[in-house]
């Protein structure tokens, strides 16, 4: 016979021995739970690896037969792609290969020779514009103070300053070079055969405070001219049309707008160097520009289709002469 003491003692072994097996059963059950959702979330991860995956695979696929499409719709070189970092790529894409009416009085008409005559009016253009030099530096040299005096800098500061630092050393290059006085024509020649400079310069004037105020360094300075679908170029009586595109294979978040907005910027450039070309010619009031940007999209992603000339918020700078009009399309594929 237990005494009460004795009942006790059993009493509160048993409780102890329930409520350990009751504690390890739910740490048994948490951790086979545990490692069910750890399994599940690798499986998601993977998963969604393979969508984006899949993805760019599908945005490939439709890339290249867009531009199939394109070259059907439009012409060969219409579709092609087109790069750019100094004034000769400008040329090539900004006027027709062709020598245009108001280059027919030139004494050769040999391509070469209009060329070199259209980079040369570029960096007549840039030398006479010496704001443009000073302003590029100015911006340069104070992102360059404000990152400098930052107490922690992010990777994406890091390569602002990075972009800024070789905007400055272009510039300084230049005005070394410029220090020698070899002559007009040599210093046109350095303009327009050194890399990236003539593109810096020209960003000062197209990337205006509104798109360098969010300090995003493919809105602060370009390199390159970087055309998705190069369009073409044509000068018919008073009138200069020239067209580009851009591939999309979505629709989705904000991609038509991004892609009006890139299409606008590189318009611009476009519409700076015809500008200076017109100006050397003494013939900018006989002549107006057209420019088109294309945005071509996939027709199975379109439920409702934008207006895409209201979707321009940040307009880039423009010259003042010739006149200008530019319109965006969107065009199903």
């Amino acid at each position: 016979m237990l005494s009460f003491d004795q009942l006790a003692v059993f009493l509160t072994s048993i409780k102890e021995d329930i409520i350990k097996h009751v504690h390890d059963s739910g740490v048994s059950i948490r951790a086979e739970f545990t490692q069910k959702f750890e399994s599940l979330d690798k499986k998601i991860e993977l998963m969604d690896k393979k969508i984006e995956s899949l993805n760019s695979k599908i945005g490939s696929t439709f890339e290249v037969c867009s531009r199939q499409e394109i070259r059907i719709r439009h012409g060969h070189r219409y579709a092609d792609c087109f790069f750019s970092k100094d004034l000769f790529g400008l040329v090539r894409i900004a006027l027709p290969k062709c020598p245009a009416p108001f280059e027919q009085k030139e004494l050769y008409q040999d391509i070469t020779f209009i060329q070199q005559r259209r980079v040369n009016a570029i960096g007549k253009f840039i030398y006479a514009d010496k704001k443009l030099k000073e302003n590029t530096m100015k911006i340069a040299q104070e992102e360059i103070t404000r990152i400098d005096n930052l107490p922690t800098k992010r990777k994406s500061d890091l390569e602002l300053l990075k972009l800024c630092e070789s905007v400055k050393y272009e510039i300084l290059d230049w005005e070394r070079y410029e220090g020698q006085k070899r002559g007009a024509s040599s210093n046109l020649e350095y303009l327009s055969h050194r890399p990236e400079l003539s593109i810096f310069l020209l960003s000062t004037a197209v990337l205006t405070k509104e798109f360098r105020a969010e300090r995003n360094i493919f809105e602060m300075f370009k390199r390159n001219l970087e055309i998705d679908v190069r369009g073409r170029a044509e000068v018919l009586d008073g009138v200069i049309l020239i067209e580009m595109g851009e591939i999309k294979s979505t629709t989705a978040n904000g991609e038509i707008s991004h892609a009006v907005e890139q299409l606008a910027i590189r318009l611009s450039f476009v519409a700076w160097v015809v500008s200076a070309v017109l100006q050397h010619y003494d013939c900018v009031d006989k002549y107006s520009l057209m420019l088109t940007g294309r945005v071509f999209i996939p027709i199975w992603k379109v439920s409702s289709k934008p207006d895409p000339n209201k979707l321009l918020e940040r307009k880039p700078g423009l010259p003042s002469q010739p006149a200008i009009t530019w319109s965006f399309q969107l065009e199903e594929l």
